[in-house]
């Protein structure tokens, strides 16, 4: 039997969801079987979505809590604040992204130029330390800004002093790196 696109997208949409196949079955009248040859050919992740799902309620309950206990207008307000830093992240994550793509388009050590006319034309870019420098510099904050580049996270280190009193030190890893070379000491040894 043949089933519409629609009817494969709810499928994929339902498994990634989480639900079973006899529910999936259900919802859209394909067969158990079928889904199941389907996710696993176009590999499916099945509750990939769950998250986002559990995360969803969790905003529902909070709602209904602030409209419970404030009100409306508070409901409003913080609604409105959320969805300008949501703007706001959204922003910065999108031009990040682009002034990535641009580094990786410089690094190619050629660009296309388009004249007036449309015409295009490749130049060749020679780069310097200091561009390579820079060009790192930057895909390390962007990757810090993405959130796929965990290194700045602090690390807490214990220090024993002369009265054998411990103080506990918040150190970023690469201060903690540069102290244990410091000191001699393997860098698992501070942390």
């Amino acid at each position: 039997m043949a089933y519409t696109k629609v009817q494969w997208e709810k499928a994929k949409g339902y498994y990634e969801a989480g639900l079973s196949l006899s529910k999936i079955k259900d919802k859209t009248s394909i067969a158990r079987n079928t889904i199941s040859q389907r996710a696993k050919r176009e590999q499916w992740e099945q509750g990939k979505n769950s998250e986002y799902i559990e995360a969803k309620e969790i905003v529902s309950v909070k709602k209904g809590t602030i409209l419970e206990q404030s009100g409306t207008v508070a409901l409003e307000i913080a609604d409105n604040i959320a969805e300008d830093n949501i703007r706001r992240k959204n922003l910065v994550f999108g031009i990040t992204e682009k002034a990535l793509k641009i580094i990786d388009n410089t690094l190619d050590k050629t660009i296309k130029i388009k004249d007036d006319l449309g015409n295009e034309t490749e130049e060749t870019i020679d780069h310097s330390a200091k561009d390579i420098r820079d060009y790192i510099d930057a895909i390390d904050k962007a990757s810090i800004t993405l959130g796929v580049n965990q290194r700045h996270a602090n690390s807490q280190v214990t220090v024993n002093n002369q009265n054998n009193q411990q103080t506990n030190i918040i150190l970023t890893e690469e201060e903690a790196r540069r102290e244990a070379e410091q000191l001699g000491v393997p860098l698992e040894a501070l942390i």
